[in-house]
């Protein structure tokens, strides 16, 4: 494991918030403080989160493992 100090941590950060997309650094801005913001999901949003929700209450929507989620998101 590579440890990196507390400037190094600090600097990787500021250029990921400076990259990242409104959803995400919203996200991540609720995860430090705690706060709730709300979201601006379109219907058509909405929508696709039912779709997949009743989807995967049918047994149709794809399963994944936590290792099979974990990989996809360091990819």
């Amino acid at each position: 494991m590579i440890f990196m100090s507390t400037s190094e941590i600090r600097e990787k950060l500021h250029q990921y918030i400076d990259k990242t997309d409104e959803t995400l650094l919203t996200e991540i801005y609720q995860m430090i403080t705690k706060e709730d913001v709300p979201f601006n999901y379109s219907s058509d949003d909405i929508a696709m989160f039912y779709k997949s929700r009743e989807a995967y209450q049918n047994g149709e929507g794809k399963n994944y493992t936590v290792q099979e989620s974990l990989n996809n998101i360091r990819r």
